[in-house]
């Protein structure tokens, strides 16, 4: 092979500007970089690469080597100079731990560590700041960063103590030497770029106050010591070592005393800059094109993301990034990393993936163009990022951009209205770009507010998401598939104030994520084209300390703890990032910015580990740090035994298990023994539960399982039973033939001859059993303790229902004898609406019972409204429209006859209405000045903690009940029709 390079000077010049900026990454000064640009040159003349076409890769890694090898050669030659003009420098230990060597392996140790202790370390030692001001900047208590601090010096003297084979004398003395002496600081910040220079290693100083051993450092006059008010400073040589339990207020105290005619050094700073150059792929500049920055190694790290958008030239800035590695994403789902230094900005090329040119409309339900509509390009991701703006809708309606990735999605959005339906991004010619055209057809409903802190202050830069991240699917008679996606998101205010319309109408979901405080979740009352409104009131911090340890009692380092689940919640179903963090060296994950309520975390092993994942559930409201011991389970299989409530085996029954992070469920049987053995394959926790898999009832539930050593032992309650006498009012038409044709139970035989369908179901649907009939009798049995509600209806006609009912373990409940509130004798009645302004938009109205329940809907336009065949007897009927306030109009269907109402409707505003207090239903009513009802609605526990109702001017009293006998009242005026500015809140008593 001939050693002729294959390629002419002309080719390399190509690059000479690309090798010019990362020579100015690698070495410091213009001449060193051109230098060095040269020396490359003439390595590709000597020593030409093999493939031609690779030639820019070649050069950047000959480039790299070039300036590492330069590096080296200089550290060399600053050690022998050192030693050759100050001998008596270097202490009297293992040449390894030379100060300059050892300022590398301490940082080292350092960046090693795990978060919260390597950036609590950082800022403490680094910037100089106090354990309070630390407080502040991570929102902890100042108990909490002194614990840190205390555990991240343990782990640092750990990990020193590893890299020297277990001996601490190897690496002791030489902190000391280095903390009170040290390299010239000019030639730290030469050798590392200022990382290094870190007032004078205040941390090795810290290191000695701590280690627990007989090292006496002295000072001198001549050395250059630690700041006051910044740095720590060695131990005085009068002051014994304090050891590792020494109370953390002592340590501070000795390592903050001023040291004798101290010089303080410049100040070093834990952040960098970034420089980015954005490149369509054919090597253009990329303009308007929105990166996105997220520092890993920043407090909080998956909470924080900055944004910029490039300029004409493709070039945008970071002017303050945390050092360390930072993730760097683009709008067009590029996304790369690197390495931001300490005090110094570092430059990255960023070259777009060749995508698909689309252009299309965006238009309205009539066709009607819709101008500064947003373009989003949708990521198969599903959290707050996943949406990116990419273009904007002209005066025509008409968009364009370039460059999409093929695979991803694109749809529309405008304020006040739902995304348009997903359009998938694909393969089309270079020369014919793809066609879309996106109708905005649906009013989204919208939420305002304001985010306050625990004491009531407003809180700035919070961002608030509304909305369901996953999307909502929506099926076609065609057998299609069709999805919106585009969930907003905003910031709030200097006075905390927000607000977001056009949220999707599947569910108002709130989330919130503010610095320093933990995630905000709830579920708001909603109603299309209307504005709810909420005080969003942030929790104070909680940390919680998970000890992971083995069976045998042995710490895991390197288990990940994460929060996978908010109450019913998972972390897929949340925007924003969930508290997560890694074990130490002493197997302690520490989780802060914990959110209230119940959370499911899980513990993951160690990458490579034998042991299986663990499950737990953490309620109640820690706001102070709380310890939690795990132990890893070496068998993915869950064991156990289930046992009847005599304590002799269930045989009969089979165990079931459910997955919650999977959807996916399985069953086994139990053995002679009352034995099972479960070997789910998903990620824990799991749901468990007996089941007669005759009936297929759950007679028990357990939830939380996860695999484990110890034996789940699952034990029947003695079930309890509801029964009772049924009679129709009309004895004459009293035969059920029809029921029997449109009703049968779970084991799918029909119901006995000439009765109607008679079952109950608990609050949570999750227990319930169908009637057996003897007679006029019925009984509800099998049920496990709970709290239940007993229907017997017929065909679509309830005849019957019960208050919910409170069941103990083995209790049977007797409900009498009961007559039907229904007459099937009588014919079906109709209903006419007229309604002015005929031209009401958006109207709704619909049926309810007297016990407020919705029964139907009435269907209409131009003002006139009907329905046909609704049953006899006394009724609401609930009608809303835009703008205008909610009316509860009462009538009572007549049978036979066409019932005819009219109705004119009143200007109203929004008021939310918000209850505090533990319920699981509650009836609320809200009637005028002149005791009319206004609104009633019976909410359950599933509903959001409130109601959205449109009122007109008047004054209002309003009355709330809970099923247990809690009481709310209160009263409340409408005056001007002003739009809310806070919600009206009723706390149950």
């Amino acid at each position: 092979m001939s050693d002729a390079p294959s390629f002419s000077p002309a080719d390399l010049e190509q690059h000479r500007a690309f090798l010019r900026r990362l020579a100015g990454e690698l070495v410091r000064g213009d001449a060193a970089a051109d230098d060095l640009v040269q020396e490359t040159f003439v390595r590709a003349l000597e020593r030409p690469p093999a493939i031609a076409a690779a030639l820019k890769s070649w050069l950047a890694r000959v480039a790299q080597r070039l300036a590492s090898n330069q590096r080296r050669a200089a550290a060399r030659r600053t050690r022998r100079e050192a030693a050759a003009a100050r001998p008596e420098s270097i202490a009297p230990h293992d040449d390894a731990l030379a100060s300059l060597e050892l300022q590398q392996r301490l940082l080292a140790a350092l960046t090693s560590l795990d978060e919260p202790y390597r950036t609590t370390l950082w800022l403490r030692w680094h910037e100089g700041l106090g354990p309070s001001a630390i407080a502040a900047r991570a929102g902890l208590t100042l108990k909490g960063v002194e614990a840190r601090l205390t555990r991240g010096l343990a782990l640092l003297r750990a990990e020193l103590d590893r890299r020297s084979g277990g001996e601490r004398a190897r690496w002791l003395g030489a902190v000391a030497s280095l903390a009170t002496s040290g390299p010239p600081a000019a030639l730290a910040t030469g050798l590392f770029g200022g990382v290094l220079a870190v007032k004078k290693l205040g941390i090795a100083a810290a290191l000695l106050a701590v280690a627990g051993a007989a090292w006496w450092v002295t000072r001198s006059d001549e050395r250059s010591a630690p700041p006051t008010s910044h740095t720590t400073a060695t131990a005085p040589i009068d002051a014994p070592p304090l050891p590792i339990d020494a109370p953390m207020a002592a340590r501070t105290e000795l390592l903050s005393a001023p040291p004798a005619a101290a010089t303080p050094p410049p100040l070093a700073v834990a952040f960098g800059s970034l420089r980015v150059r954005v490149r369509w792929a054919d090597g253009r500049p990329a303009e308007a094109i929105t990166l996105f920055a997220c520092p890993e190694a920043a407090p909080n790290a998956p909470r924080v993301v900055l944004e910029q958008k490039s300029d004409a030239q493709g070039e945008t800035r970071f002017a303050e990034l945390f050092a360390g590695p930072v993730r760097l994403e683009a709008d067009r789902g590029v996304e790369v990393r690197t390495v931001i230094a300490a005090g110094a900005e570092s430059t990255i090329e960023l070259e777009l993936v060749a995508g698909v040119a689309v252009e299309g409309r965006v238009v309205d339900e009539a066709g009607a163009p819709i101008a500064a509509a947003e373009l989003l390009l949708i990521s198969p991701r599903r959290d707050w990022l996943a949406a990116r703006v990419v273009a904007h809708s002209d005066e025509r309606g008409e968009f364009a951009a370039d460059e999409l990735p093929i695979g991803h999605h694109l749809t529309a959005r405008t304020p006040g209205r739902v995304p348009a339906f997903l359009q998938k991004i694909e393969e089309a010619p270079r020369d014919a770009p793809l066609k879309m055209q996106f109708v905005l057809d649906w009013r989204g409903i919208a939420v305002a507010g304001r985010v306050v802190d625990p004491d009531g202050r407003p809180v700035s830069g919070a961002r608030i998401a509304a909305g369901r991240n996953d999307g909502q699917t929506y099926g076609s008679r065609d057998g299609s598939v069709q999805q919106r996606f585009g969930m907003p998101v905003t910031r709030s205010d200097a006075d905390g104030r927000f607000e977001l319309t056009g949220v999707e109408h599947a569910e108002l979901c709130l989330a919130v994520m503010a610095d320093g405080f933990p995630l905000h979740f709830e579920q708001l009352p909603h109603w299309v084209g209307v504005t709810s409104f909420c005080e969003v009131q942030l929790a104070r911090p909680a940390t919680l300390a998970v000890e992971v340890r083995t069976p045998e009692g042995a710490p895991v380092p390197g288990a990940t703890v994460v929060v996978v689940a908010l109450g019913e919640r998972t972390a897929e179903r949340l925007p924003f990032p969930l508290p997560r963090a890694s074990s130490d060296a002493a197997g302690v994950g520490t989780l802060d910015l914990l959110p209230p309520g119940a959370r499911t975390i899980r513990v993951e092993p160690p990458i490579g580990s034998s042991f299986h994942s663990v499950s737990f559930t953490l309620a109640g409201d820690p706001v102070t740090p709380t310890r939690h011991h795990v132990t890893l389970a070496r068998d993915a299989a869950i064991v156990g035994r289930a046992f009847e409530s005599d304590g002799t085996p269930a045989t009969w029954l089979e165990v079931w298990w459910y997955s919650a992070s999977s959807g996916r469920s399985h069953s086994t049987a139990v053995d002679t023994e009352g034995r099972f053995r479960l070997e789910p394959a998903d990620s824990p926790p799991y749901l468990l539960g007996l089941r007669d898999p005759a009936t297929g009832n759950v007679l028990l539930e357990r939830g939380d399982v996860s695999p484990g050593p110890e034996l789940v032992e699952l034990h029947l309650l003695p079930p309890a039973a509801l029964t009772g006498a049924f009679l129709a009012n009309d004895a004459e038409h009293g035969d059920y033939d029809a029921a029997r044709a449109h009703f049968r139970d779970n084991s799918a035989q029909p119901h006995a001859a000439g009765k109607p369908l008679c079952f109950a179901f608990d609050r949570a649907f999750r227990h319930g059993a169908n009637a057996t009939w003897s007679g006029d009798n019925f009984t509800c049995g099998g049920l496990p303790p709970g709290t239940y509600r007993v229907t017997i209806r017929d065909d679509q006609t309830v005849l019957w229902q019960s208050e919910w009912i409170a069941l103990a373990a083995g209790e049977t409940r007797d409900l009498g004898t009961i007559r039907s509130t229904k007459r099937r004798a009588e014919e079906p009645g109709d209903l006419a609406l007229a309604l002015a302004p005929a031209d009401a938009p958006n109207v709704s109205v619909s049926l309810r019972s007297v016990d407020y329940d919705v029964t139907g809907f009435v269907t209409g336009s131009s003002g006139l409204y009907g329905a046909i065949s609704l049953p006899p007897g006394p009724c609401f009927l609930d009608v809303r429209a835009d703008g205008y306030a909610s009316q509860l109009l009462p009538l009572t269907i007549v049978s036979g006859e066409t019932t005819e109402l009219s109705a004119t409707l009143q200007p109203g505003v929004a008021r939310t209405l918000s209850f505090v207090g533990t319920w699981d239903e509650l009836s609320v009513t809200v009637r005028d000045g002149a005791g009319r009802l206004v609104a009633a609605q019976r909410l359950t526990s599933l509903d959001p903690k409130g109601l959205l109702l449109l009122l007109p001017d008047g004054r209002y009293e309003l009355s709330a009940v809970s099923e247990r006998g809690a009481r709310a009242e209160g009263r409340f005026a409408i005056e001007g029709l002003a739009p809310q500015d806070a919600p009206l809140r009723f706390e149950l008593r």
